[in-house]
């Protein structure tokens, strides 16, 4: 009867509609815990052309944000790209608050991608530049540069760029001369280990520095091509990814780095610590790996 009923409004008043539903079911369902929450969203989201008020249409924003986190978690990364362009159309065009137009803007670019969307995705990688603010924004978005790059088969490109937002993070690596810095590098970390043993890394608390976070995902971006290419940097990229995580603790990318480091150990003769490193990533991997 519900459908019956609703055939048979004129098309002009269905925005209006939708717009009073909206407004009822947000004041009855005002948490996303709520029924109804996401359905007072898909009301709203209808009638927007209705809503004038910036505060509301603010508000419609973070809420198709919020709604967008949640089909992420399901992998519906389709619901997920089609609630972010709505909210980056209530957005407007000079947003108050930059830095989270740039967050919206590279979540609708990853979101993109995934939906193998590839020329929407490089155009919200070219609008999220206008919202940078500091060498960490910079960084993020050359994350998303990075991603994209793997996707249409440039992974040198991918390398370059990745290097290019480390740099920007404070943690510059070449290319130039890479074997020649391995040995120190692998020194370094034993000596590490010995302050923090590899059996004990379990113990670290949860990776929050936003800096490393970012640093760990564009080495995450850009590992896979930089070992299918042989590229000496490989194994410097790997040990800085477990050296941020001994000293800033475990992100999602740990278990991964820390078997890739079980690797490097190997292969330059350390079979011993190679050997406990690939226990601890086995370890860790059902605990903070993706």
């Amino acid at each position: 009867m519900q459908q019956a009923a609703y055939r048979l409004l004129p098309d002009n008043d269905l925005p209006a509609v939708h717009l009073k539903l909206g407004r009822l079911q947000r004041s009855l369902a005002p948490a996303a815990e709520d029924p109804g929450f996401f359905d007072a969203i898909g009301h709203l989201n209808l009638a927007r052309g209705l809503i004038t008020d910036a505060g509301e249409r603010d508000a419609l924003c973070r809420l198709n944000a919020a709604a967008a986190e949640r089909a992420r978690k399901a992998a519906a990364f389709d619901a997920v790209l089609r609630s972010l362009l709505v909210a980056l159309e209530l957005l407007g065009e000079a947003p108050a608050d930059r830095g989270f137009a740039l967050r919206l803007h590279l979540e609708a670019a990853e979101a993109a991608r995934l939906e193998q969307q590839d020329s929407l995705s490089e155009k919200l990688i070219a609008d999220a530049a206008r919202f940078v603010t500091s060498p960490l924004d910079k960084a993020a978005v050359l994350e998303m540069v990075a991603e994209n790059r793997v996707v249409r088969g440039d992974l040198a490109g991918s390398v370059e760029t990745a290097l290019e937002g480390l740099a920007l993070l404070g943690l510059p690596l070449s290319q130039r001369f890479a074997k020649l810095r391995l040995l120190p590098a692998l020194a370094k970390l034993k000596l590490s280990f010995m302050r923090r043993p590899i059996e004990r890394l379990a113990e670290l608390p949860p990776m929050t520095d936003a800096r490393a976070l970012l640093a760990m995902r564009l080495i995450s971006a850009c590992s896979v091509p930089a070992y299918v290419l042989g590229a000496d940097v490989w194994p410097l990229l790997i040990l800085l990814q477990t050296e941020l995580s001994l000293r800033y603790g475990l992100a999602s990318a740990t278990p991964h780095s820390l078997g890739s480091c079980a690797v490097v150990f190997c292969a330059v003769g350390d079979v011993e610590t190679g050997t406990r490193l690939g226990l601890q990533a086995l370890t860790l991997g059902p605990r903070v790996g993706r």
